[in-house]
């Protein structure tokens, strides 16, 4: 379902498409804001695919409630985006949608109040050992999404290397040449420009060789102006070990959000 919609809506400019495919109450967040209803989504849509004209379809992959893909417009420009949706009545009702920072897409403005993850006068809890979720995970997406809570909330850094597979690579922002060692300097960034940064675990999707997580991402700039946005990761797996892992977020617009003035509550 999700892999004929992106490819009618984006490849074949088919918008009205999203009268079949979304309900009439649907939502769509992103790092830019919630957007209420089919009659915005459509519009948003629209000045999308006004702005890049028709995107061919580089990579796809559908699991339940999750899309991955890669696509490419006419000026040569190529981004990734995540989708992740709820479905009622065979219709999308919720979505997640994650993308590249590429030209002509919004930046994650600040955000205010604080999302709960710093108590009043207790300063930051500390990260658990487990990333807290309300429905039962089975073991494979539970390992997946243990390492990616522990590597970002409790700054193991040096789990990220032993979890791939001796030819595993990863794709994302500042991914030099997929080495796995250069997912802590992208992460270092973010961790200065917001000491409180902190990641807590949406929604999981599984397939046979693949686990996708997506993430809600927060933390308070040297202004005081608090900034979310969202991580989705999909973790391409050989047996226990990652042998791909694909991050589609925006750590540029994170950082611009993290050093915005402060915003008054």
């Amino acid at each position: 379902m999700l892999a004929t919609l992106e490819r009618d809506i984006h490849e074949g400019l088919a918008i009205g498409r999203m009268a079949d495919g979304w309900l009439h109450r649907a939502t769509r967040e992103t790092d830019a804001g919630l957007m209420h209803g089919r009659r915005a989504l459509m519009a948003a849509t629209a000045r999308e695919l006004a702005e890049t004209g028709r995107q061919e379809i580089l990579d796809l992959l559908e699991l339940p409630g999750f899309l991955a893909v890669t696509v490419r417009d006419g000026r040569g420009r190529s981004w990734r985006r995540h989708r992740w949706v709820s479905i009622e009545s065979g219709r999308i009702a919720r979505e997640v949608l994650v993308a590249d920072h590429h030209p002509g897409a919004p930046t994650a403005p600040a955000r205010w109040p604080a999302l709960g993850e710093i108590e009043s006068g207790r300063g930051q809890r500390p990260a658990p050992d487990m990333p807290p979720f309300a429905d039962p995970l089975s073991p494979r997406a539970s390992a997946v999404a243990t390492l990616i809570h522990r590597i970002i909330n409790a700054r193991r850094f040096d789990l990220a290397a032993p979890a791939f597979s001796r030819d595993g690579d990863w794709d994302g922002p500042g991914a030099a040449g997929g080495d796995p060692m250069t997912i802590a300097p992208v992460l270092v960034r973010l961790i200065a420009a917001a000491p409180d940064l902190h990641a807590t675990l949406d929604q999981v999707a599984e397939g046979p060789d693949a686990v996708a997580t997506v993430w809600r991402v927060a933390g308070t700039g040297p202004h005081s102006a608090r900034f979310s946005g969202f991580a989705s990761c999909l973790a391409r797996l050989d047996g226990a070990l990652i042998r791909r892992l694909d991050v589609v977020a925006d750590p540029e617009g994170m950082l611009a959000a993290a050093a915005a003035p402060t915003l008054a509550p």
